[in-house]
């Protein structure tokens, strides 16, 4: 028998809608059968089907409709594992402490993380095909040349330290780390870390000076105290060469061929002691009558008999602290300081220039003896002493304080290990800082009075 659609009475002849019925279009009774007692919709694309098989089919979609809604549900949480992985990538590349480059075969940047172009100074976008070594200062550009040279030799990752710069004019110390892989052709892409490593130089620095200033010291301590030693034998020694000369001439007179070179003997040892004064003055063995004394007041007195002897190419500018500390210190003291320290100024600038004292009024906390290693903490006058002369090599530097050395062809090399040598017997500390051809200026620490 040939099997009859079900015709549905409620459609239309002109009605094209093939979609397949819900379960209120197929209810089915308790046996499972469908009640045929009921009018139902029937989709056109399935009309040829038995309420059995439509049914059927209806259930074997309804479980592929599940398996889609699993499928997607599945996709739905890949990708948003791939969301986070892509954040987590975010955060481990792009934000890293440090910079990532990847660079070609002729140096050029193919690609960097923001960390690696806020480093640079540039925008990320503005890394890709720029050669990495624009970065790079020209001085420092052999030193990753060289880098490469062994990486590509050993295969083994290089390590070095350079200096880069930055569009603004910026430059700071970075450590490269560079290692090597191949692409697909066989051609070499370095991976390099770059990290900033200017506050560990600025700290090694800072060490470096502080262990200069420390070898300085004991060196200086060492002389010192060889310094004081033979100005005493050598101050007894003059002794008795003066008091013969002396005797020599108490029954000459100027016509007795004797007197003349007995005064020349005395002339002599006057320098002699003159020169012992200020070995003992470096020692710290030289007896003065110390008290409370101004320092403004000692500044204007002394510059007051310099002015007497100056050309009109040197002007002489003093800013002086208007209520300074007092110190406890020899007056004549703080003149030899500033006639030393003032002379050497002057023969710095023989076409003529400008000298400026200035005082004021400092407290040195444990911080700012960082970088004053002989300095102790509390209250200090500052003096500071300064010119626009011919300044100082780094090399001269280094001995400006040692007892007998000097540049100068007739110096004695001894006023400024005088200058050294009153301002550590006073607790006090000095520094000098200069540049060839731009000026030098000397700091003095003096303990202020507490009393």
């Amino acid at each position: 028998m040939d099997k009859k659609p079900i015709q549905n009475s409620h459609q239309s002849a002109g009605d094209s809608k093939d979609s397949i019925g819900s379960e209120e279009q197929w209810p089915l009774s308790q046996t499972g059968a469908l009640p045929w007692g009921k009018k139902l919709r029937m989709p056109k694309a399935i009309e040829w089907l038995t309420p059995k098989e439509g049914w059927g089919l209806l259930q074997d979609l309804r479980v592929h409709q599940i398996e889609l809604e699993m499928q997607n549900a599945e996709l739905r949480r890949a990708y948003a594992e791939l969301e986070a992985s892509r954040a987590r990538y975010f955060d481990l590349y792009d934000m890293a402490p440090v910079g990532y480059c990847t660079i070609g075969e002729k140096s050029q940047i193919i690609e960097g993380n923001i960390t690696a172009a806020t480093l640079l100074g540039v925008a990320r976008e503005e890394l890709a095909n720029q050669p990495l070594t624009r970065f790079i200062l020209p001085e420092d550009q052999d030193i990753f040349y060289q880098q490469r040279k062994k990486l590509l030799a050993n295969k083994l990752a290089q390590v070095s330290e350079l200096r880069v710069v930055r569009p603004d004019g910026t430059r700071f110390w970075v450590q490269f780390e560079v290692a090597v892989v191949y692409d697909t052709a066989g051609s070499p892409r370095f991976r390099v870390v770059i990290s900033d490593i200017a506050d560990r130089k600025r700290a090694e620095d800072e060490k470096r000076k502080l262990q200069d200033q420390m070898i300085q010291t004991r060196k200086m301590e060492a002389v010192v105290r060889l310094a004081g030693g033979i100005a005493h034998d050598f101050n007894n020694i003059l002794q008795g060469i003066y008091g013969s000369a002396q005797l020599l001439i108490m029954d000459k007179t100027e016509k007795d061929p004797e007197y003349k070179y007995a005064m020349q003997i005395m002339k002599s040892g006057e320098r002699a002691a003159e020169l012992v004064r200020q070995l003992l003055f470096y020692s710290h063995k030289m007896d003065g009558k110390q008290s409370s004394i101004l320092v403004n007041q000692q500044v204007r007195k002394t510059i007051a008999m310099l002015q007497k002897n100056l050309p009109e190419s040197i002007r002489i500018e003093l800013i002086l602290e208007s209520r300074l500390w007092s110190i406890v210190a020899d007056p004549v003291q703080i003149e030899q300081m500033i006639v030393n320290i003032a002379g050497n100024a002057l023969e710095a600038m023989p076409d003529g220039g400008e000298l400026m004292i200035s005082t004021e009024n400092i407290t040195l906390d444990h911080h700012g003896m960082d970088t004053h290693l002989e300095a102790k903490p509390g209250r200090h006058v500052l003096m500071t002493v300064s010119d626009t002369g011919c300044g100082m090599e780094a090399k001269t530097m280094e001995n400006i304080f040692d007892p007998f050395f000097t540049t100068k062809m007739f110096g004695r090399g001894l006023g400024l290990a005088v200058v050294y040598g009153i301002v550590k017997s006073l607790g006090g500390h000095i520094g000098c800082e200069s540049v060839a051809g731009q000026g030098t200026t000397f700091k003095i620490y003096l303990p202020a009075n507490d009393n």
